[in-house]
């Protein structure tokens, strides 16, 4: 019978590991909505008769994220950028798991006008963030990263009827 080193013990054990979190069971309530992996970013081409006023482009975006009935973390004008505080009420699960979601948007600008001080907006950056978490006795037991494709598809459709190009 041959012998394997302790060293092959604690690799296969290592595989055996991560094989079996990868393929762990996420909650039938979130499996058809959580997509496990790197968030994706989604991309609106804004229209030129709303581009042009980046003003009225922020209040607008303000509108729909706060409609949305996401809490703003942090926000800031110059820079186009909002980020939504996680929001764990969006769907319930039974037992210890807990689900989060939060978002961020950010206002792309065309190239500015030097002297002029006026930006155009050119597009709108989305991306959804979703963490997925077993906890017991305050200690997570499984974590899952990754977005909900189904608030991030809701979102973009409402901010592409009010910014995208036809």
């Amino acid at each position: 019978m041959q012998r394997y080193s302790r060293y092959s013990f604690y690799f296969v054990l290592c595989i055996l590991v991560i094989v079996g979190t990868a393929t762990g069971k996420v909650p039938q309530p979130v499996q058809d909505r959580f997509v496990i992996g790197e968030p994706v970013w989604k991309e609106i081409d804004v229209r030129e008769e709303i581009g042009s006023n980046y003003s009225l482009c922020w209040q607008k975006l303000v509108d729909i994220v706060t409609d949305k009935g996401f809490e703003i973390g942090f926000m800031e004008e110059p820079s186009g950028y909002i980020r939504t505080n996680s929001n764990a009420g969006l769907v319930r699960l039974k037992g210890a798991w807990v689900y989060e979601i939060k978002f961020v948007v950010k206002i792309v600008v065309k190239d500015e006008s030097f002297g002029s001080g006026s930006k155009s907006v050119d597009k709108i950056r989305l991306q959804v963030l979703g963490n997925l978490a077993k906890v017991k006795k305050g200690v997570i037991k499984e974590s899952y990263s990754g977005y909900d494709r189904i608030v991030l598809q809701d979102l973009f459709n409402d901010l592409q009827q009010v910014f995208g190009r036809q």
